[in-house]
């Protein structure tokens, strides 16, 4: 899972730079580098409640191995853009995302049932470490294939990174458990006949610790259909005589009429045609989503409610800045490190620089507790505030990437924390569905920041720094209303 994770991320900054500097290229609409933010972000919001469904309801590693497929098609096709197809490039795109909005909660669902939950916050850690590497690493080799070799060999590569990602799901196919299956770690602990008590009961607050200010959370599990035939089977048993108990001249009569009257009832699950099969599996995704959502919106899981909207917070923040730095690379007195694709690529490789050591200064610093964890959150909200006015007065590049990874500190440290809490206090169950409706709500967040500095510049006629300073007031009143939470 991590070696795929590393060759997708690796991959996605060799897109998202190709992306930019594209659409930089061919078209000068500002507008236009804002729908491709909102054409990657889109998906996630548009199919979240189905996503989580399906990475509830079936096997996870076969979702991460067609997400990771079917896409290096969809790249191929990007391969082939030129100017008078760019609006072809934004269907491509949302393709592409539409797939990654899958594999996201899928991947991130699974991870607590490999990990032992003592052990979440480390592969937390190195979930960000990942990215921050490729961030850094693929966001500079991406400005460079983009500049020397052009877009076309960079969306080939991502391609190729693709087909990687979906050898190394091949290699955990089956592996890894099931719908309704204990996790790996359960079974190790059984295995090793050390101590006959399971995790639960020797360490239940790291499974299911409990949040200041609301109820521990209930945990929903839905029947395989072995459990359902295994109910089915302890019902008829309960309902059927005892032939020990009767007299054995009145034994086999009477069972036999009961047989006789049980087949002439009807079944319970009657045999339907292929429409019909296709309103009831409508019937149970659309329960199984009402399921998820009455667990976020339930008084008892406010605190749930309220981490899985952190993410968004920061959305308010990285989204536009994405924007910006295109712009801010464009400028010629920003270029004194090369031309604008490469400029760019180095103003990222700052975003992988932050979000590297940001999780290592956190984890040394910040306690694998709950109330520690959030006030780091409330902290990273003000790292990026102070990387916003650095942005606002940005007068060489080196202003902006030291600014960038500072915001990328605060990001993954922020990134890093909700998606422990959430990992720790929500059940395995229903994980899928409550980080789908996390991505969602970041989405929202994603898309309405990275849309404004478009619409500000181009038909507003505002400076560049206009957009900045207002994220800045934003994050300055998030982080007042966050402390005084």
């Amino acid at each position: 899972m991590l070696l795929g994770e590393v060759v997708n991320n690796a991959g996605g900054w060799l897109n998202y730079i190709a992306t930019l500097s594209l659409v930089e290229r061919l078209d000068a609409s500002r507008l236009h580098l804002s729908f491709v933010l909102l054409v990657r972000y889109l998906p996630f919001f548009f199919w979240a409640p189905v996503a989580g469904i399906v990475a509830d309801r079936y096997r996870r590693d076969w979702n991460m191995v067609i997400t990771c497929a079917v896409p290096a098609l969809v790249v191929c096709c990007l391969a082939l853009i030129h100017r008078e197809d760019l609006w072809l490039l934004f269907v491509l795109l949302f393709i592409q995302f539409s797939l990654g909005a899958f594999y996201d909660p899928a991947r991130r669902a699974l991870i607590p049932q490999v990990v032992p939950p003592e052990q979440l916050h480390l592969a937390a850690t190195m979930d960000t470490w990942v990215w921050s590497l490729m961030s850094a690493f693929g966001a500079s080799i991406g400005g460079f294939v983009a500049s020397r070799l052009g877009s076309s060999a960079a969306y080939l590569l991502d391609a190729l990174s693709y087909v990687l990602a979906a050898s190394f799901a091949l290699a955990i196919l089956g592996k890894v458990p099931g719908p309704g299956e204990p996790p790996l770690w359960q079974n190790a602990c059984k295995k090793s006949h050390k101590s006959s008590d399971t995790l639960e009961n020797l360490a239940p607050e790291l499974v299911h610790p409990k949040l200041p200010g609301f109820e521990a959370p209930a945990v929903h599990t839905r029947m395989s259909d072995a459990m359902v035939t295994q109910v089915d089977h302890a019902v008829a048993d309960d309902d059927s005589p005892d032939e020990s108990s009767m007299p054995a001249a009145e034994s086999s009569a009477q069972v036999a009429a009961l047989q006789t009257e049980k087949a002439a009832l009807p079944t319970v699950r009657p045999k339907v045609g292929g429409w019909g099969i296709v309103v009831e599996g409508f019937r149970e995704e659309l329960g199984a989503m009402k399921e998820g959502w009455a667990y976020m919106t339930s008084p008892g899981n406010r605190g749930i409610a309220a981490l899985a909207l952190l993410k968004g917070s920061g959305a308010w923040v990285w989204s536009a800045a994405d924007v910006l730095n295109v712009l801010y690379a464009a400028m010629p007195r920003m270029q004194t490190l090369g031309n604008a694709q490469q400029t760019l690529g180095f103003i990222f490789a700052g975003v992988g620089v932050g979000c590297f050591f940001g999780p290592i200064i956190s984890n040394w610093i910040t306690k694998p507790e709950v109330m520690p964890m959030l006030r780091a959150c409330v902290v990273s909200l003000g790292l990026m505030c102070a990387a916003w006015l650095g942005l606002t007065f940005a007068t060489n590049v080196w202003i902006v990437i030291i600014s960038t990874i500072v915001r990328g500190v605060g990001s993954a440290t922020l990134w890093v924390y909700s998606t422990l809490l959430l990992q720790k206090n929500v059940p395995n169950a229903l994980q899928g569905r409550v980080f789908a409706l996390e991505m969602a709500f970041c989405t929202v967040a994603e898309t309405a920041s990275g849309v404004f500095p478009g619409i500000a510049i181009d038909d507003l006629h505002l400076s560049k720094r206009m957009p900045a300073t207002v994220r800045l007031l934003q994050q300055i009143r998030a982080k007042v209303a966050d402390w005084r939470q």
